[in-house]
């Protein structure tokens, strides 16, 4: 933007009166100025400072970043010195986007401890929608959505069952959902099928299989047995049947999303 004000300000200030040295001078700093001023007033193009939410509800801001070490885990590096655990956090921003962490449980053997996931917010309106970080750097356009809150509402898993009385007062959202549970269930036939074909035809081809002899002549002669394996036709129609479940698996995750976008 300084590359658009600076020839116009040349040519003005030419027509200036030399002699008054000081208002040249002052107008040429204002022309140069006025495109950070400009910018400054832009409410749109300010950039909110990142920050971290620590355990004791203390808000520290400045520089965020991640840092997934081997062994000591995933943590939070502040301001490029300070590095916390996922345990001393509540949440925190990194570059606009907002994370928090989510507390699961795992089964380890026959007990049971308690997991905390770190979750990125991916969309923030009646619906909060949230997707687990696995290390990668988050396009909020094309992440999977794992998570969601409604309102003020707790964050609870996405699923059909969990979402559904959630999209409940919206009749587009309702049908999509619905849609989508129709494809789920499409999917699972065709991989039940699929299934099902495949073993039937590995199956036959063990008993369509024969022992053949063979009579070789040298050194000795001597009989060998060897197994000659023959694949039924329908085996390979089984899997073809069990692959083609990915087509409805693809618009079950659009209506999907589509529902949770129509809220």
């Amino acid at each position: 933007m300084v590359c658009a004000y600076a020839r116009p300000s040349v040519v003005f200030l030419r027509r200036i009166n030399p002699k008054n040295a000081m208002l040249r001078t002052g107008i040429a700093l204002l022309l140069l100025l006025l495109p950070a001023i400009a910018l400054a007033q832009n409410p749109e193009n300010t950039i909110a400072e990142d920050y971290i939410l620590l355990s004791d509800n203390s808000k520290i801001s400045g520089s965020v970043s991640l840092d997934d070490h081997q062994t000591k885990g995933l943590g939070i590096v502040y301001n490029h010195t300070t590095r916390y655990g996922l345990n001393e956090v509540i949440s925190f921003t990194q570059n606009g986007l907002y994370y928090t962490k989510y507390a699961t449980l795992q089964r380890i053997g026959d007990s049971v401890m308690p997991r905390p996931l770190l979750l990125a917010r991916i969309a923030e309106n009646n619906l909060n929608l949230y997707t687990v970080y696995k290390g990668r750097s988050i396009d909020p356009q094309k992440a999977s959505i794992h998570y969601f809150s409604k309102e003020e509402g707790p964050i609870r898993k996405a699923t059909y069952r969990n979402l559904l009385p959630a999209l409940r007062d919206n009749p587009e959202s309702l049908r999509l959902m619905k849609k989508s549970r129709k494809w789920r269930r499409a999917r699972l036939g065709l991989l039940m099928l699929g299934t099902a074909t495949l073993s039937y035809g590995l199956y036959r081809s063990i008993l369509d299989s024969q022992e053949v002899q063979y009579f070789p002549a040298e050194p000795l002669p001597a009989k060998e047995t060897r197994f000659n394996f023959t694949l039924n036709p329908i085996a390979p129609l089984g899997l073809a049947i069990g692959l083609s479940s990915i087509f409805p698996n693809r618009a079950k995750k659009a209506n999907f999303r589509a529902a949770i976008q129509a809220y």
